[in-house]
């Protein structure tokens, strides 16, 4: 753990690591990361259900790495929706995750079974972290978070049974929306780390220390990832599929 004057204790991943943003049902991505970088820590920056056909591959994948502490989940807004959800706590959530959540439940009744979701949904909102500090070497850690920043609303009521809430800031907003047109640095931190961001090929903001990381939502093909590389300084790389189905890194 590391104190954030802003945000009080926080839980801390040592270098090296590797930051994955959204992968949305999809498992290509972080069996290929596991195995490029047996050395690296994995964070995965949220969002895991949805979208993609894998969910339940996706999951046991997950649950497998963190129990072996090679990996830290942080919560995303699909995750604590299907969490609000499951646990009858706000009938809007249900209703927000719309078509999106229907390969979810396709592919549990497919290849597992509803049981089983519900288990995995359970698990993940047992285990995932509203945000993290990266170690670097030499700097203040960055702060990796689903979506934007944490605000003073996020923070209230925090250790309260039912936080964080399912429509939390920091689950949802992105860069570019009103109020969220510059990256601050938070005190204590060198810069951030962030998924939720739909931009093609992740996006650098220079700033203040170190700046921050915008990283791609997956999709079928591509992944964008930041590397923490030989001298701690961290790197962006795309990971994509080939026609021929191998995964490169490039």
């Amino acid at each position: 753990m590391i104190w954030l004057p802003s945000l009080g204790a926080v839980a801390s991943v040592p270098a090296p690591w590797v930051a994955v943003p959204d992968l949305h049902g999809w498992s290509w991505g972080l069996s290929e990361v596991a195995r490029r970088l047996p050395g690296h820590h994995i964070v995965l920056l949220g969002d895991l259900f949805d979208r993609g056909p894998q969910v339940p591959e996706l999951m046991r994948q997950v649950r497998d790495l963190h129990a072996a502490g090679r990996l830290t989940l942080l919560l995303g807004n699909h995750e604590a929706m299907h969490l609000a959800s499951l646990r009858g706590a706000d009938g809007r959530a249900a209703g927000s995750l719309g078509g999106e959540a229907v390969s979810t439940l396709i592919a549990y009744v497919d290849r597992s079974s509803l049981a089983r979701y519900r288990q995995d949904v359970d698990w993940s909102g047992k285990v995932a972290l509203p945000w993290a500090a990266l170690e670097v070497p030499g700097h203040d850690p960055l702060l990796a978070v689903h979506g934007w920043l944490p605000s003073e609303d996020d923070l209230r009521g925090r250790g309260q049974p039912g936080w964080p809430h399912w429509r939390s800031s920091f689950l949802w907003r992105r860069l570019g929306e009103p109020g969220c047109e510059v990256m601050a640095l938070l005190p204590g931190t060198s810069g951030s780390v962030h998924g939720h961001d739909p931009s093609p090929g992740g996006r650098f903001l220079p700033g203040e220390g170190l700046g921050s990381w915008l990283l791609d939502d997956a999709s079928a093909f591509r992944l964008q990832v930041l590397v923490q590389g030989p001298r701690g300084v961290p790197v962006m790389e795309q990971l994509r599929m080939e026609r021929c189905g191998v995964p490169v890194l490039v």
